[in-house]
């Protein structure tokens, strides 16, 4: 089992907890009985369920990773230990930072192959050339260890997507009335003409923001992301530039 398979279904749990949390839904205390038919009752039963659905996929892809000790025997001791915190999920208080450390540990398992992303199903003919050559330097750049590098392409891929999302959307070119707008914008802009995305999207851009501001700036302490941290935001990157233009793909 490629380890990014487990880490993508960590990224998911992360991102259906964290769209209970915006919906204020707890997910650790038993639903409130409610009435046949009640609207918030449905509501708050469709984020349980996207958060129980992840969590078994995290539980199941975590008992999958045995697998990986008999490529290198070295994985066991990591792999328990991210089993045993998987087990111990169920009772976290910040369920969001054991994920982030699960997260980390995953970087740490050893893989014999060198990993190639996988690209999205559909991409606006406009845009494809310039978004696969990202990927294609993106995947150079993760697997030459070069994290800085990979987020920043993060986030120019982020951007190409979103501003064709927003041309598609309105008709405006912002690249042209607005050319310095930042990805935190954009997003808010989408919102405005009811284009929205899961709360994830912003932690990314937050990430990536930290990453650009130091690169540019001599005097700005300098961010640099993990690989774990680098593999989660690729990951996440790739899985929104498929859901920001899915309803093409079908």
């Amino acid at each position: 089992m490629d380890p990014s398979e487990f880490m993508r279904s960590c990224i998911e749990l992360r991102a259906a907890l964290a769209n209970a949390k915006a919906n204020k839904i707890e997910v650790d205390k038993p639903p409130a009985r409610s009435k046949i038919y009640d609207f918030s009752n449905s509501k708050e039963t469709y984020y349980r369920n996207a958060v129980a659905t992840s969590f078994n996929q995290v539980k199941t892809k975590a008992n999958s990773l045995l697998k990986l000790v008999d490529e290198d025997p070295a994985n066991g001791a990591i792999i328990d230990k991210i089993r045993k915190m998987v087990a111990d999920l169920d009772f976290a208080d910040s369920k969001d930072k054991v994920l982030a450390k699960i997260i980390e540990l995953v970087s740490q398992i050893q893989v014999s192959k060198v990993k190639k992303l996988q690209k999205p199903s559909y991409i606006p003919s406009e845009i494809r050339d310039d978004v696969n050559a990202d990927i294609d330097e993106l995947n150079k750049a993760f697997n030459a260890g070069c994290y800085r590098s990979a987020a920043i392409l993060c986030g120019r891929i982020l951007e190409t997507a979103l501003h064709r999302k927003y041309f598609e959307a309105t008709g405006d070119d912002l690249l042209e009335k607005a050319p310095g707008i930042g990805l935190g914008k954009i997003v808010a802009k989408l919102s405005e003409k009811n284009i929205s995305f899961d709360p994830g999207l912003m932690q990314q851009i937050h990430l990536i923001n930290n990453v650009r501001v130091s690169s540019v700036h001599v005097k700005q302490e300098p961010f640099n992301p993990s690989k774990a941290q680098t593999e989660a935001m690729i990951l996440y990157t790739i899985d929104i530039l498929e859901k920001i233009f899915s309803s093409k793909s079908q």
